[in-house]
């Protein structure tokens, strides 16, 4: 009941401070918001009620801004950003009939709505953000990344170490758990970290990225060893904001083996934390000579048994799918029906080839407009943010549904803020190159005087 008030206060208070006044606050609202509200228990809730209600405000206050938000962007950028808008609603409109058919085969309107509530999320995510990033500040952006890291990182390791009774006394759940959404924030440190101009900074960020993996894994979640794969996102073209190959080499092993160092060190001091270590070391054994194979583990096994499970429910209905509401016979035999399982086949079995191919379309559509940013002086910024990231989901593919992670609609909105006011922001907070400086100048020539390189006015300072 008190986390309930805490939420509803919390609520109010963005509503009067966020909706009322500037795009910052709305954007606070949509992911703290979410964040606290969807983090309950299942099910419908107060607090997830009065979310949706302050949720559909935002999103018609952004589109009365639209078209506003639509001229502020660059004419190249304001392409592909109008081509991932037609996407979103198409998506909304798939979100929709999806949520249609599984109200058409009797399945419980509670059920149905928590179900589609997720893609919702996900569909509206680029309308939020384009409010958002063309009315807010770096700083403030920078503010935001570092205490929802902060916020997401504590609730996921809270909640997967009481799963695996490692946790604290009394301290069961924080707010929503995510991988996803942590993923978009590593992403954006560890790029800042690598190209902020200052050393302070520099040191800060990569220390923010490092930390924020030593939470994650270190709550027991071996599949989340996939942020290393985020490491060969950043290697490539200095000009693009990245670093060289060779000196990738020396530094990706060095930055590995400090975040191992860090995560074993943190993991002792938990509850029970000998017993945590046994989980990484027995999954090395597995996968040694000596080994019995992934087989003889547990999560292994269930998960194989997912994708079974999922695959054929996608057989017996290929085109339209399931729809959402459909509770799937559980992995593990002790378990009940869910509406999720840890497999990607999930995605086709809820949504078809109709489904998907619309929402395949629209992360594609999203991914072409944060490519599109080329700022600050041609580096490419958000385009390296998205190799990152896009490498560590690729690997966290193989263990679940991105779209089921409720964070994943957070982290594209995240994303696209990102690409947006860092496109805009000051050259001289980032470490460019003499390369990137010729060619911001022989773009600034042929775009006939226009001051910036994402947005149609001066750069941002700060």
């Amino acid at each position: 009941m008190t986390l309930t008030l805490v939420v509803f206060a919390f609520l109010a208070s963005g509503a009067a401070l966020g909706l009322l006044t500037k795009p910052p606050g709305r954007f606070v609202l949509f992911v703290f918001g979410g964040m606290l509200a969807l983090g309950g228990a299942s099910g419908l809730s107060p607090a997830k009620m009065g979310y949706a209600a302050l949720l559909l405000l935002i999103v018609v206050i952004a589109l009365t801004r639209l078209k506003k938000s639509l001229s502020a962007l660059d004419p190249s950028s304001r392409v592909t950003a109008r081509a991932m808008m037609s996407a979103s609603m198409v998506l909304c409109v798939v979100v929709l009939l999806q949520a249609t058919l599984g109200l058409l085969e009797g399945r419980s309107v509670t059920i149905v709505a928590q179900d589609a509530f997720t893609y919702l999320l996900v569909a509206i995510s680029p309308l939020v953000a384009l409010d958002a990033g063309v009315g807010m500040r770096l700083r403030h952006l920078k503010f935001i990344v570092v205490s929802s890291g902060v916020l997401a990182a504590s609730s996921w390791s809270v909640h997967w170490l009481g799963r695996r009774g490692s946790g604290f006394d009394g301290l069961e759940r924080l707010a929503l758990p995510t991988s996803f959404f942590a993923f978009a924030v590593f992403a954006i440190a560890l790029v800042t970290g690598i190209n902020a101009r200052r050393s302070f900074d520099r040191v800060l960020w990569l220390s923010f990225a490092i930390v924020i993996v030593v939470i994650y894994v270190a709550s027991g979640s071996r599949s989340l060893l996939v942020f290393g794969l985020g490491l060969i996102g950043i290697l490539g073209a200095r000009r693009f904001g990245r670093l060289p190959p060779w000196l990738g080499v020396l530094l990706v092993p060095l930055i590995l083996l400090v975040a191992a160092q860090f995560t074993a060190t943190f993991i002792r001091f938990l509850p029970d934390g000998g017993r945590l270590l046994d989980r990484f070391t027995r999954t090395f054994d597995l996968l040694s000579d000596s080994g019995q194979g992934l087989g003889a583990d547990g999560s292994f096994s269930d998960r194989a048994r997912a994708y079974e499970i999922t695959w054929q429910s996608f057989m017996e209905s290929p085109l339209l799918g399931n729809g959402f509401g459909y509770l799937y016979e559980p992995a593990n035999p002790s378990a009940v029906q869910a509406l999720s399982l840890d497999s990607p086949f999930l995605i086709l079995a809820k949504f078809g080839l109709i489904g998907t191919f619309a929402l395949v379309v629209f992360i594609i559509s999203v991914f072409r407009f944060l490519s599109s940013n080329r700022g600050p002086s041609s580096m490419r910024l958000a385009g390296t943010t998205l190799r990152v990231f896009v490498f560590i989901a690729l690997g966290r593919l193989f263990f679940v549904a991105p779209t089921e992670d409720k964070g994943f609609g957070f982290s594209l909105s995240l994303l696209i803020v990102w690409s947006i006011i860092v496109g805009s922001s000051d050259s001289r907070l980032w470490r460019t190159t003499k390369e990137n400086i010729s060619s911001a100048r022989l773009a600034g020539r042929r775009r006939s005087g226009e001051s910036n390189l994402i947005l149609r006015r001066p750069v941002r300072r700060n």
